[in-house]
């Protein structure tokens, strides 16, 4: 993703409120999907999942997805070997799901700042503009 903006924007940059929000919205789908197939005893390990951004800074577009329940290397599906614990399958096969979607989805938005900034907007009035959510 960061060659695509380089090569739109000339230069790594970080991302614009708009442009955030699309990696926010999609990091919390990949969280609630992690969480729908997310075995229940308590439900403490499935509500801790959580996920901080990397996009304020240039050079970084990401996302960190977090458990820090102390026993989630130890949570597997019933029936299922404990090793590997189930977040270390889990997760690929989300992302694998869902980055192909949050890939285009960021393209399409980082693709519409360039073109503000292209017809005369100045990036840090970008920088700072309020946005709507967007749904995934």
């Amino acid at each position: 993703m960061m060659d695509f903006l380089v090569v739109r924007h000339g230069s790594p940059r970080q991302l614009t409120v708009p442009e955030r929000l699309v990696l926010s919205s999609f990091a919390e789908l990949i969280i609630d999907t992690i969480q729908d197939a997310w075995p229940i005893d308590t439900g403490l390990s499935q509500s801790a999942w959580e996920f901080t951004l990397q996009a304020s800074v240039a050079g970084e577009i990401g996302f960190t997805l977090l458990n820090d329940v102390d026993y989630v290397e130890f949570v597997h599906l019933a029936g299922t070997p404990a090793n590997p614990p189930l977040w270390e399958t889990l997760i690929p096969a989300v992302l694998g799901n869902i980055g192909p979607a949050l890939n285009q989805a960021l393209m399409v938005a980082i693709a519409a700042t360039e073109r503000e900034v292209a017809s005369g907007i100045p990036f840090l009035d970008l920088l700072q503009r309020p946005s709507q959510p967007v749904a995934p």
